[in-house]
């Protein structure tokens, strides 16, 4: 489609390092390991920069406004105190994996982090206290929605496989999932 052959254009990014060419969009995609939505997260650095901050999705605000409004009983985190401030949208490939990790650069680490998966089936492991402790593996299916609040919220976490060939039909594209 003229989509395709388009060029695809991303912001600049925030530090010093080499703005990235213009590149088609079917070849970028399947170079394309991460986005962000909200305030900007350096991955080599692990740090978010609080001075740039593009307007939020307002539809992935609502929703995830509701979820924790829903949990609210479980969690104890109340709605008035939550904001939308960033998200990283990860594109997994089939041979892709997710070194454990924690997430701690957002401004208020006491807010549950969402995440849902949608594509590929995955191993997920969480639960572990440092990153040397067993983790507690999880099937996560394209739908399934991950609220980590409370002490969970600072669990390590990671991905130890995708499962190939378990993406949604109506959400394949016809060079893979």
């Amino acid at each position: 489609s003229a989509d395709q052959s388009a060029d695809l254009r991303i912001d600049p990014p925030t530090n010093k390092m080499a703005a990235p060419k213009p590149a088609p969009i079917a070849r970028a995609i399947i170079r394309m390991y991460w986005a962000t939505l909200g305030f900007q997260h350096n991955l080599a650095l692990k740090e978010q920069y609080f001075d740039w901050q593009p307007v939020f999705l307002q539809s992935i605000d609502a929703i995830t406004c509701e979820i924790v409004a829903l949990l609210a009983p479980a969690t104890g985190y109340s709605t008035d105190c939550w904001r939308s401030e960033a998200g990283i949208v990860n594109f997994y490939h089939p041979s892709d994996t997710l070194a454990a990790h924690q997430d701690r650069s957002e401004i208020d680490m006491d807010a549950p982090l969402v995440s849902l998966s949608i594509g590929l089936d995955a191993v997920f492991l969480f639960g572990a206290k440092k990153r040397n402790d067993k983790p507690v593996p999880l099937w996560l299916r394209s739908g399934d929605m991950v609220v980590m609040a409370g002490k969970e919220r600072r669990a390590c976490r990671g991905v130890l496989l995708m499962l190939p060939d378990t993406c949604l039909e109506h959400l394949r594209d016809p060079a893979g999932c």
